[in-house]
């Protein structure tokens, strides 16, 4: 017979290694993991309700451990609110997805458009920043968004790094400061990457329907890009910033404009930039 003191302890026992082992299932060296399911069941951070937007309200590491699909093309899928320290969300070879798709023709169309006729774009977007001081994003893709694949003009330093950023309705990141690099952006409506500030440096941009790149208010360097086929202007120097290494064609509003400085070759469809 099992004395009931050890019984009662070896049930106490099992409840903490089940919660260990819940909580550990989600958390591998300090990074939290997220998955469709646990996106709808809700709580991946205190005030995040269940569905989506997955609500990030603490610093930290994420990463994906599975694709994530958004009902609709007004859903954004991740929404990080936490206004102190840095965030960074590793995609993990996984795809954010939308319903958003843009077609081939130059510049793309893009459909499901928004229910509300005074606005002809979604309104949701793969992962919204609002005010944390750092944001990367990095290793997989987004893809069929109704605004933005990355939206984070507040945040002072982002990093998107190996991004594949695709079908997004109204353009493809829109940034406040920072870095974009080694990601390929195609079929996107509106601009294919808007930054504040900052480098955009071994991208791949095509069949955008606005600007391939555009600064729009401080200087933005651009550095051994691919740019071409956009509806707009290749890149666009709003703002001022320097320009060496791209291999720009068939933009439709141009290869560059603005007040650019060329600081090393550039190639304008196959010639080298006046």
């Amino acid at each position: 017979m099992i004395h009931p003191t050890r019984r009662a302890l070896d049930i106490v026992l099992a409840g903490v290694l089940v919660a260990v082992t819940s909580a550990t299932a989600w958390a591998v060296d300090g990074v939290v993991l997220i998955d469709q399911n646990r996106a709808l069941a809700g709580n991946v951070t205190p005030g995040d309700a269940p569905g989506f937007p997955i609500t990030i309200s603490v610093s930290g590491s994420y990463r994906l451990a599975s694709n994530l699909t958004v009902p609709n093309e007004n859903t954004t899928a991740i929404d990080v609110t936490t206004a102190a320290g840095s965030v960074a969300i590793d995609l993990n070879g996984f795809t954010i997805h939308g319903p958003t798709v843009c077609d081939i023709s130059i510049p793309p169309v893009c459909s499901p458009v928004a229910a509300d006729p005074s606005n002809i774009f979604g309104s949701g977007d793969g992962i919204r920043s609002g005010a944390s001081e750092s944001l990367t994003v990095r290793n997989g893709a987004i893809a069929g968004m109704g605004r933005y694949a990355v939206f984070s003009f507040n945040a002072p330093t982002v990093l998107i790094d190996s991004v594949q950023v695709r079908f997004s309705g109204l353009g493809g990141l829109f940034l406040g400061g920072g870095t974009v690099s080694n990601s390929l952006l195609t079929r996107n409506g509106g601009n294919a990457i808007a930054l504040n500030q900052g480098i955009v440096i071994n991208n791949i941009i095509t069949r955008t329907a606005g600007d391939g790149v555009v600064s729009t208010g401080f200087p933005v360097n651009a550095i051994d890009n691919q740019i071409g086929q956009s509806g707009g202007v290749g890149i666009n120097f709003a703002a001022s910033g320097a320009y060496k290494g791209n291999l720009l064609f068939s933009n439709f509003g141009g290869n560059v404009s603005g007040s650019g400085l060329q600081t090393g070759t550039n190639a304008c469809n196959g010639v080298p930039c006046p």
